[in-house]
């Protein structure tokens, strides 16, 4: 189901898309959003290519990137969900990943940050956070808000990684995310960081 289609069906038929994303997927969410592109987003679909594979920063040549339309469940303990949305996914040679979404208005979504299991506590993660904050910093001129929901697990089958949700609001805070719902702690978290000039 295209992403427009898909928006525009779940506005007249919530019902039937729901039935559909649960019958392919096996999730069962209550609800559906749709987050078309925003301008600081469409900036960085533009820039990455020349950032990360031209002139500007050749040591960053083994940084992949690739852009990809998500569907993303998101269990939360109130309300299950999906979004559907457009991501740039920065990888390292290592497997290790971070996923950078469009998001409401004019922020951005960090949706998934993955380190592999043989990385992990190295400063893998890390890189990947400063490689993504230089690379919208640079681009942009400044970092929009930037929101993040933890749920104690990233990603889905074969992808599932267990991770207690202290350790990740406390890897977050490292890059000045701060709480911005903790009604549901211990089970889920949104974080925020601020938009920065």
């Amino acid at each position: 189901m295209e992403s427009i289609d898909a928006k525009d069906f779940y506005k007249t038929n919530k019902r039937e898309y729901l039935k559909w994303f649960e019958e392919q997927s096996g999730l069962k969410p209550q609800r559906a959003e749709f987050h078309d592109d925003n301008i600081p987003f469409q900036t960085l679909v533009v820039k990455y290519q020349d950032y990360f594979f031209g002139q500007i920063h050749p040591y960053l040549k083994d940084v992949t990137v690739e852009e990809n339309s998500i569907l993303s469940y998101v269990e939360h303990p109130k309300e299950p969900y999906v979004k559907s949305r457009n991501s740039l996914v920065f990888s390292l040679p290592c497997g290790s990943h971070l996923r950078l979404c469009t998001y409401k208005e004019k922020s951005l979504e960090i949706s998934r940050v993955i380190v592999n299991g043989k990385q992990r506590r190295s400063g893998v993660g890390s890189l990947l956070m400063k490689i993504t904050l230089d690379f919208i910093k640079d681009s942009l001129g400044y970092i929009p808000t930037i929101f993040i929901e933890c749920l104690g697990a990233v990603g889905a089958g074969e992808n599932y990684q267990h991770s207690n949700i202290s350790i990740q609001t406390t890897f977050f805070r490292k890059f000045g995310f701060k709480a911005n719902d903790r009604k549901y702690y211990p089970d889920y978290i949104s974080m925020i960081r601020n938009k920065q000039q």
